[in-house]
């Protein structure tokens, strides 16, 4: 018989492992091409705004803003569309 808070443990702690493996590249990508920096010099920001100070696609700084949103390393304020890089 399968003791269903162990099941349950077991598959939260899978699923934050898996969500740190993905994170990883995306951290890397943030570093690589100074995207932190840049949020941090210059306060918050939507993914055009982003493109136009760092020359990179608009799509794909979409798409890693909004994933870094999701994994809590970027702030996003709804009401403004922008991203930011929080204090901590």
């Amino acid at each position: 018989m399968v003791d269903q808070a162990k099941l349950e443990t077991f598959v939260g702690q899978m699923l934050n492992d898996l969500g740190g493996a993905f994170s990883v590249p995306l951290v890397r990508i943030g570093e690589k091409f100074d995207l932190y920096g840049t949020l941090e010099r210059e306060g918050s920001m939507n993914s055009r705004e982003l493109a136009e100070m760092t020359g990179l696609a608009e799509r794909y700084l979409r798409e890693w803003l909004s994933a870094q949103a999701a994994s809590n390393y970027l702030a996003y304020d709804p009401e403004t569309g922008t991203f930011s890089l929080p204090p901590e």
